[in-house]
């Protein structure tokens, strides 16, 4: 799976898959068929202060999403970690407000539209604090 995933990332992302963006990959495993590849950074630097975690699950959810189209029902279940708690040292509230961010905006029907760049940057530290 791994080289498998290293290929389609050197094939169609010229070696990098950045941050924000997901690919789903066949495992050949009963029971786990899928691997959603989705980086929380980009290098092991701390990510605490940034929006990955939202980035990177929404990415999730939009390929799983994409996915399904493809073949409906495929992909029935998704685990997830805590994205960027570990090396990034996100604050796994944070994190945890993030993810469900992306979670509301993807499958909650209450997709991000922002009117203009300052609904963007409220949303921005809105999902900085951990409250």
């Amino acid at each position: 799976v791994q080289d498998r995933l290293r290929e389609l990332i050197a094939r169609d992302w010229d070696g990098e898959l950045p941050v924000g963006l997901a690919v789903v990959v066949e495992t050949g495993a009963a029971d786990v068929p899928y691997l959603v590849a989705a980086p929380t950074l980009r290098a092991p630097v701390s990510v605490a202060q940034t929006l990955n975690a939202y980035l990177s699950f929404r990415a999730v959810l939009r390929a799983v999403r994409r996915f399904n189209e493809a073949r409906p029902g495929a992909i029935r279940s998704v685990a997830c970690p805590g994205m960027g708690t570990g090396t990034g040292e996100m604050p796994a509230g944070v994190c945890a407000k993030q993810m469900r961010a992306a979670w509301d905006e993807v499958e909650g029907g209450q997709p991000f539209r922002p009117a203009g760049v300052n609904d963007a940057l409220v949303q921005h530290y809105r999902l900085l604090r951990d409250d």
